[in-house]
């Protein structure tokens, strides 16, 4: 059994890693959007094909599920962000669900945090923006709030999701990135300015930092700490008894 989920494993990241690469650098194969829809593809099928059945595969399942919907209307059509970005937002809730699963002991406080974060988040891109605001921002403020929530949560946890923490991380520089990026009709970045010039880079900074962010995940669901996966095991011999 663990040798094929390290054999699925091995496979996933040699395709993800070609395809990466080819994003980044070479452009020798197929056009961008089929190359990164085909990578979040495989995210997907990925966990599916993984022999695990329980509740924290079933969370990333559909949270991947869920982007690979979402990236259907962003990576494949173009008018759609706010439609993606609203299914971001379940993707994003999914994995806080993941996290309340796991750390029942800190909802109480997380609770209180992620409220503090959704209003202060929410009453400073209006003082930013104010006649700017539209549903696109609120939404985009809402996501911004879950995973900031999301991130300081699994930190906290500290090495038992050590490798989620840091697909979050890098799934919010991708988020900075895009939303940059698609800043034109609320605000002005000067192309001089060190943003702009950091934006006018010759590479495709969202991908940059999206796709390592989606293998984390997949990889969060395989390497599991060592302490949670033994007391899980007493668990189900417990059960057995």
């Amino acid at each position: 059994m663990n040798e094929k989920r390290l054999t699925t494993i091995i496979i996933f990241l040699v395709l993800t890693t070609i395809i990466y690469f080819d994003l980044m650098i070479f452009h020798l194969f197929f056009s961008a959007r089929i190359l990164e829809y085909t990578a979040i593809m495989l995210c997907f099928f990925v966990v599916l094909a993984l022999p695990i059945r329980e509740a924290d595969w079933l969370f990333v399942a559909i949270a991947l599920f869920l982007t690979l919907v979402a990236d259907t209307f962003l990576v494949l059509f173009d008018g759609f962000q706010l439609i993606g970005t609203i299914l971001f937002c379940f993707v994003q809730s999914l994995y806080a669900i993941r996290l309340w699963h796991k750390d029942q002991y800190h909802f109480p406080k997380m609770r209180i945090l992620r409220i503090f974060l959704l209003v202060f988040i929410e009453v400073l891109a209006y003082l930013i923006l104010r006649e700017f605001i539209d549903a696109l921002v609120i939404i985009s403020m809402f996501y911004l709030s879950l995973i900031a929530g999301n991130i300081i949560h699994s930190l906290s946890l500290k090495k038992e999701y050590t490798i989620f923490s840091i697909a979050l991380i890098l799934f919010l520089l991708c988020d900075i990135t895009v939303g940059l990026s698609a800043s034109g009709d609320y605000i002005s970045i000067p192309p001089d300015s060190f943003i702009g010039k950091i934006l006018a880079l010759p590479v495709n900074l969202a991908w940059l930092f999206y796709l390592p962010s989606q293998v984390l995940i997949v990889l969060s669901v395989y390497f599991k700490p060592k302490k949670r996966m033994n007391q899980d095991s007493s668990l189900s011999k417990a059960d057995n008894k």
